[in-house]
């Protein structure tokens, strides 16, 4: 019995034994690794060298060039197909996947000598592919079978691994650009869509400033590597270092002299990593990512170009803070730092409802108060009438109900609430709407000319809140424009009128009190008279490409580009914040087609009798020029002003 035991684990060991050695010549022969490529100097973008005969076998003796071509064989007998599977610089392939389409698809590997072999073939014409997950596949679309040899050459996929520092503190950037580019013709490799053979560009956006541009030719090309404020590099990528692939890119990126530096803190001080930088307004979008300039490293700081324009605002944002912003100017020391202050989100909840029934898809957005660069962040209410809007900034915030004309009916509405919103805290802002049934109307006039376009906006205090209506009017009948609001609700507020008279850009804003009763109908004419003047030359010795002339209420002390950037991002409650009475262009245009006017002479409408304040703005690429001067008009009289344009 002790015999017999003996006897079986003998026999098991032997055929332990004999599986293993069996597996490791399968795999040796088909799955041996593909070896690292070396390739000898001068042998990149050189032809690759012939293919070597397969080794003689017992069933089938090897050809050499000398041979003479075998017989054809027989109709009807199975032909077959092989050859070898190299790289461009001669090293086979093992392991790669040659493919025969047709009605029976035939694969086979090619083995550690990059030979492969395919049997049983018809009579016929096919098509060969060759693939491997580290090259590029290839194919030869016309093929008989029994062909002498059938090679393929498959280029590598070469990759780039970059790591970019900053080269002053040599901390990772975690924020920049990447562009490579060959510089001659490939088949294949990224971004081959500019008619040049090979691109590639990414942002990249990485803690620990690293990436890597994949699936690349080993072929030469020019690795840019940039960010915002940062001196970029160009690096010559030569075609054996990507043969040898991965390769590895260190770069150290030096801040420019004139770039701006800044940080991003919470309400304690703590920097903030990671937070998203963008200049202008906050667009509130799900791709700011996507828009950002730059972004904060772990010190939270940041870095960016002085401003293009006349002012601008630097925004900061991240996920877990509301944003918030700082407004540079083109004359921003390099050396001032610039801190943002980021703090806890604040929500606002609630529902619309209109004559008692919830109003489904009423669009509900919030204003921020004194916050030029953070645009309205809306939401639209559900079939409930209920809507969220989340991550605001702690502070004062006009909360405002957009009911379009399809449901209010005639003009629509703008109905706002102001609330104070706290950090972490919901605030609710309900809208209990009732239809209005007031009606304003009237006609709008001018001594001097037919209104060409005039513009209506009614602001009233009401029960429901702060109704705002807007309407346009034309004078189509030489009788004056006329304009007329229905649904109105009742309540007190400003009548603001703006009239463009004749073909220039010329244009009085008046405002009146109105009072609508509940149910009643208010007919208002307005009448721009011909009272006093205000004529002159506006002398541009910046050579702006835009001048205009602004009459304002009183005597302001409003600058150039307060009034432009009031206008530009206030919009609907500028003619509120800024008392503009009157404006012309004097010369320019805003898309280069206005007119020409050397001597700066200009005209202003006639101004009902007071005491103005006369301003000229000029544009001259980014930086404005203006003049002030203060003028009491009386009826019927011109007052000449001449005003000098300066920085």
């Amino acid at each position: 019995m002790t015999q017999q035991r003996r006897f079986a684990y003998v026999a098991t060991v032997v055929a332990l034994v004999l599986a293993l050695v069996i597996a490791l010549r399968i795999w040796w022969r088909f799955e041996s690794p593909v070896p690292r490529v070396n390739p000898p100097a001068g042998t990149a973008g050189t032809t690759p060298p012939a293919p070597v005969a397969p080794a003689a076998t017992p069933h089938e003796p090897a050809l050499t060039p000398e041979d003479p071509p075998r017989e054809a064989s027989p109709p009807g007998a199975a032909l077959s197909l092989s050859g070898r599977v190299c790289d461009t610089v001669g090293r086979p392939i093992p392991g790669a996947v040659v493919t025969c389409a047709g009605e029976d698809v035939k694969e086979v590997r090619s083995d550690r000598e990059g030979r492969y072999r395919i049997e049983g073939l018809p009579e016929r014409i096919f098509a060969l592919t060759a693939a491997h997950p580290a090259y590029f596949p290839d194919q030869n679309p016309l093929v008989a079978a029994g062909a002498a040899h059938v090679d393929f050459v498959l280029p590598i996929r070469a990759s780039i691994e970059i790591e970019a520092v900053r080269g002053d503190t040599r901390e990772p950037l975690v924020w920049y650009f990447v562009q490579f580019r060959h510089t001659a013709e490939v088949r294949f490799g990224v971004g081959r869509d500019d008619g040049r053979g090979g691109g590639f560009g990414a942002k990249v956006d990485d803690p620990a400033g690293k990436t890597v541009i994949a699936d690349l030719e080993p072929v030469a090309g020019v690795l840019r590597v940039y960010q915002e404020a940062y001196v970029e590099q160009e690096i010559p990528i030569s075609a054996e270092e990507l043969a040898n692939t991965p390769h590895t890119v260190a770069v150290a990126l030096e801040p420019s002299r004139d770039g701006l530096e800044g940080i991003v803190v919470d309400s304690r001080g703590t920097p903030i990593e990671g937070a998203y930088v963008v200049k202008g307004r906050m667009s509130w979008a799900d791709d700011l990512p996507g828009k950002s300039d730059t972004r904060t490293g772990p010190d939270g700081r940041f870095r960016m170009e002085p401003p293009d324009e006349p002012r601008e605002d630097v925004v900061a944002w991240h996920p877990a803070y509301a944003p918030a912003y700082v407004t540079i100017y083109p004359n921003a020391s390099p050396r001032e730092l610039l801190r943002i202050v980021l703090h806890g989100m604040a929500t606002v909840r609630g529902r619309v409802t209109l004559d008692g029934e919830p109003l489904e898809k009423c669009h509900v957005v919030a204003f921020f108060k004194g916050e030029p660069a953070l645009d309205e962040n809306g939401k639209h209410t559900g079939a409930d009438g209920a809507y969220e809007l989340r991550g605001l900034p702690p502070g004062l915030v006009s909360v405002e109900a957009r009911v379009d004309e399809a449901v209010w009916g005639a003009n629509g509405v703008h109905v706002a609430r102001t609330a104070e919103l706290a950090e972490g805290r919901v605030t609710p802002v309900d809208f209990e709407l009732q239809r209005g049934t007031g009606t304003l109307e009237g006609r709008i006039t001018c001594a001097w000319g037919p209104v060409e376009d005039g513009g209506i906006m009614l602001s009233l205090e009401t029960g429901q809140g702060n109704a705002r209506y807007e309407v346009s009017a034309d004078d189509d009948h030489g009788e004056g424009a006329y304009y007329r609001l229905e649904n109105v609700l009742p309540g007190t507020g400003i009548l603001t009128v703006g009239a463009a008279v004749g073909s220039e850009v010329f244009a009085r804003v008046t405002r009146q009190e109105v009072t609508i009763p509940p149910g009643g109908r208010v007919v208002r004419d307005i009448s721009f008279s011909a009272g006093g003047g205000v004529a002159g030359r506006v002398s541009n010795g910046e050579s702006c490409d835009i001048v205009g002339v602004v009459a304002l209420e009183g005597e302001s002390s409003l600058t150039a580009d307060e009034i432009v950037y009031g206008i530009m991002q206030n919009e609907a409650d500028a003619l509120d914040t800024i008392p503009v009475a009157a404006f012309t262009l004097v010369s320019g245009g805003i898309f280069g087609s206005g007119k020409e006017n050397p001597t700066g002479e200009y005209a202003l409408p006639p101004l009902d009798p007071g005491r103005y304040t006369v301003l000229a703005i000029g544009l001259e690429k980014d930086t404005f020029a203006s003049d002030r001067a203060f003028v009491t008009l009386r009826d019927g009289q011109t007052e000449t002003v001449n005003l000098t344009l300066r920085k």
